[in-house]
């Protein structure tokens, strides 16, 4: 190889070495990450699905036990006799449980 061969190599090495970096740093900037914080936009997006996840599964467990109180007929003088005993979500889910058994056997 002549001199001029290892220059040329060297500048096309070169710039692809610039070209690398200035990839890193736009998918640095895609992924939010920052020396400011130790969170990247990957992370906190599927920290926040986690939690929403979380949260909907609450609500579904709200809704089937409203549900269950409807369909059921369960007045407010029934909720309140278990006012300072067992919580009432754990007493509804333990009935629609005993339901859900039952409805399995027959």
């Amino acid at each position: 190889m002549t001199e001029s061969d290892n220059a040329l190599m060297l500048r096309v090495a070169k710039e692809e070495i610039k070209r690398q970096a200035a990839e890193i740093e736009y998918l640095k900037a895609r992924l939010e990450i920052s020396a400011y914080h130790p969170y990247d936009g990957i992370a906190s997006r599927d920290a926040t699905i986690k939690l929403l996840d979380g949260r909907i599964a609450e609500l579904q467990a709200d809704a089937a036990r409203y549900r269950y109180i409807r369909t059921h007929r369960i007045g407010v003088k029934w909720c309140e006799l278990y006012a300072g005993g067992p919580a009432l979500d754990e007493v509804i889910d333990e009935m629609m449980k005993e339901q859900a058994d039952g409805e399995g056997k027959g």
